[in-house]
């Protein structure tokens, strides 16, 4: 019993500094526990109503895992900010540098999936972890192997990439004997044919539809044409899962090596201008409000590492598509 008094005291002392202090504005905050370590790093439009959630009874708005967590809350900070947005990339930032063990999204990206292009004289393309996404070119981020699979799938039996890992193929494999490789093993293609097959395998990860989408719906016209409709209907799935994936790994592609402008409208509407990754300036929709601050040293991840290039942009183009009707993106 002293001990469940002891929480609940804390608790209630936390919320009382919440109160007093934490404001009504957007930004990130951080929890941290006896040791002075940070425990949990959330975001929020609203700093002090989302804090108080963890302290004043309301279990219901607060995820399971961090439920158990409330517990061992000792002490927080926060970090305001202008925008959403802002907050949203904090606390990427801050996540992976502190590596909280209770943030979700965190130890998600700790365990996604990518595919792989080498460089050897006839490249393959295979999935990697984290450890493995340091070399060759590196396409992604996927939720899980399932789905980097489906993407594999596609790339070997419609581009006829090889699927061997030899960096020198020298025997013929499974998929050749199936029709589903180009055979670089036994002369059955040369290096600059080869290097064509690299080049569309390149475009369709990097978010180019327009070859794979015309080869299935040629295919979807046969099918049909011959009476077989069930081979039509899987080769439309097909398509439609080819065109949803072009559509993020274009927006991917696009933010890590050009400009890309993402505006959010409203009453608190700002521009957001990126280069290769990295937030260059913010912008408010309306100009009598002045130009607002991109913020400090915390919003500069370490991009030099290909995987939070990936997810920086994979977590922009989510944010974008909840609220498609007050949220755009261009290229510039």
């Amino acid at each position: 019993m002293p001990a469940n008094v002891q929480k609940h005291s804390v608790g209630e002392e936390l919320a009382a500094a919440i109160r007093q202090g934490v404001p009504r504005r957007p930004g990130v905050y951080l929890f941290q526990d006896e040791t002075g370590k940070t425990i949990y790093i959330g975001k929020s439009i609203n700093l002090r109503q989302r804090m108080l959630t963890y302290f004043t009874g309301y279990p219901a708005r607060i995820e399971r895992h961090v439920g158990q967590m409330t517990l061992g809350i000792r002490a927080f900070d926060y970090l305001e900010t202008d925008t959403e947005l802002l907050a949203l990339l904090l606390e990427d930032a801050l996540s992976k540098r502190e590596l909280p063990p209770y943030n979700i999204r965190q130890l998600k990206f700790e365990q996604y999936r990518y595919l792989v292009l080498s460089d050897d004289r006839y490249p393959t393309c295979r999935i990697g972890d984290r450890e493995e996404a340091s070399s060759g070119t590196v396409f992604g981020p996927f939720g899980d192997v399932y789905f980097a699979t489906a993407v594999l799938e596609i790339v070997h039996r419609h581009f006829l990439l090889r699927s061997c890992v030899d960096p020198n193929p020298f025997r013929r494999s499974l998929n050749f004997e199936l029709g589903l490789c180009s055979g670089p093993c036994w002369n059955g293609t040369s290096v600059s044919d080869y290097g064509f097959i690299v080049s569309r395998v390149k475009a369709f990860l990097s978010g180019r539809d327009d070859w794979i989408a015309g080869k299935l719906q040629a295919s979807i016209s046969s099918s049909s044409a011959a009476l077989n409709y069930e081979k039509a209907a899987k080769l439309k799935t097909e398509l439609e899962f080819c065109k949803a994936f072009c559509a993020r790994q274009r927006f991917i592609h696009r933010f890590r090596i050009g400009r890309l402008t993402v505006r959010e409208l409203g009453d608190r509407g700002a521009s957001y201008e990126f280069a290769q990754g990295n937030l260059v300036s913010v912008r408010p929709l309306d100009r009598k409000s002045g130009r607002r601050g991109v913020g400090g040293r915390e919003l500069v991840p370490d991009l030099a590492d290909p995987r939070k290039m990936l997810d920086r942009a994979n977590l922009i183009y989510s944010w974008l598509g909840r609220d498609r009707d007050n949220r755009e993106h261009g290229f510039v």
